[in-house]
C-alpha cells in the first residue's frame, strides 16, 4: 500500500513536532526561550525536511544524516548564540533528541487512550493522521515537564542551605534571610573579598534615604548619580563596583558596599564576617520569598 503524501500536511506537522521539540531541549536544559525565533526555527527545518522529502528518493542513511543536520541546524537558530560552545551544543542536541522520542512515545499513548486512527507510513503521512493527536500529545508533554522542572526546581531549593544573618553598616543593622549558592563565585576584582548578593528591598534599614531612593526609583545605572548619592550619604569610601555575568549570557555591574560586618547565625553559633562585599540587586532574587540573597560559600570558610 502505497502512502500518500501532501505537502501542507508534512510541512504543518513538522512545523508543530520541530516547535516543540526545541521548546522541551530548551526548558530540559534550562536555555532561555525566544518563542518567535523558535518558531522560525522550527519553520526553516519543516521546510527543509520537505524539500528533501520530495527531491531526494527515500534512502534510510540519507533520511537519518538529513535529519541529524536539520535537527542541528534547529538548535544552532533556535539558541544561538550558544555558551560554552560545542559542549553545550552537544547537550541541546541530546536534549532535542530525547524530546523527540519523548513526544514519539506520548503520541502512541494518547492514541491508545482515545483510539483515534492515524499513522506515518515510510517518510510521509497518510490521510489518516489526527492533527489533535500530535497538539493533544505535544501540549500534554510541555505542561508535564514544565510543572516537574518547576517541582525539581523547588525541592532542590529546599535542600540547599539557609541561614539568617545580620549587615552592620555604621551601627544601622539589617536582618535578611540568605540561601549559600554554589554558582555564586563573585569576588570584588581589587580585593578578592567573596559577595553576597543582597536585594535592595531588604536593604534600606543600613543604606541612607537618598540611596534607598536611588534603587526605588531604578536610577542605579546612572553612575554618576550613583557615586554622588554614596557622597552624599556618607558611604562614598564604602561604595563598591562589581562585574557579574548571570546565567543565560547576561552581564553587568552590581553597586555594592563594603559593610562594617556581617553574622551568619548557625547551628554552632555565631559566624561573624569582616571581609565581605554586599552587592545590591534590584530584582527579587525568589519568586517565593524563601531567601533574600545569595551567599557567596567562601563567607564560610573565613
Amino acid at each position: 500500500m502505497n502512502a500518500e503524501i501532501y505537502a501542507d500536511i508534512l510541512f504543518l506537522v513538522n512545523f508543530i513536532m520541530n516547535f516543540f521539540v526545541l521548546c522541551i531541549a530548551g526548558k530540559l536544559m534550562r536555555h532561555k526561550l525566544k518563542y518567535i525565533r523558535t518558531a522560525l526555527s522550527a519553520a526553516f527545518c519543516a521546510l527543509v525536511y520537505c524539500v528533501i522529502i520530495f527531491t531526494i528518493p527515500f534512502n534510510i542513511f540519507v533520511n537519518i544524516a538529513s535529519a541529524l543536520l536539520i535537527l542541528a541546524a534547529g538548535v544552532l537558530i533556535a539558541f544561538a548564540p550558544i555558551r560554552n560552545g560545542i559542549r553545550q551544543f552537544v547537550y541541546l542536541m541530546l536534549a532535542a533528541w530525547a524530546a523527540t522520542f519523548i513526544l514519539g512515545g506520548a503520541a502512541f499513548v494518547v492514541y491508545f487512550m482515545v483510539s483515534s486512527p492515524y499513522s506515518l507510513v515510510g517518510s510521509g503521512v497518510s490521510n489518516g493522521f489526527s492533527f489533535p493527536l500530535l497538539i493533544v500529545s505535544s501540549v500534554c508533554v510541555y505542561v508535564a515537564l514544565k510543572i516537574l522542572s518547576k517541582r525539581l526546581q523547588k525541592s532542590q531549593i529546599h535542600k540547599q542551605t539557609f541561614y539568617d544573618y545580620r549587615i552592620w553598616l555604621n551601627d544601622q543593622i539589617a536582618e535578611i534571610k540568605g540561601l549559600v549558592d554554589t554558582g555564586n563565585c563573585l569576588r570584588e576584582p581589587i580585593s578578592q573579598s567573596p559577595v553576597v548578593v543582597a536585594e535592595a528591598a531588604f536593604l534600606k534599614t543600613v543604606l541612607p534615604e537618598n540611596i534607598n531612593t536611588l534603587f526605588r526609583e531604578k536610577k542605579e545605572d546612572d553612575m554618576q548619580q550613583v557615586l554622588d548619592e554614596f557622597a552624599t550619604g556618607g558611604l562614598s569610601t564604602k561604595i563598591r563596583f562589581v562585574p557579574y555575568t548571570a546565567a543565560g549570557g547576561a552581564a553587568g555591574v552590581f553597586i555594592g558596599f563594603k559593610p562594617d560586618k556581617i553574622e551568619l547565625f548557625t547551628n554552632s553559633g555565631t559566624l561573624t564576617v569582616n571581609d565581605v562585599i554586599i552587592g545590591i540587586c534590584n530584582f527579587t532574587l525568589s519568586p517565593d520569598g524563601d531567601y533574600n540573597s545569595l551567599l557567596n560559600p567562601a563567607i564560610l570558610n573565613t
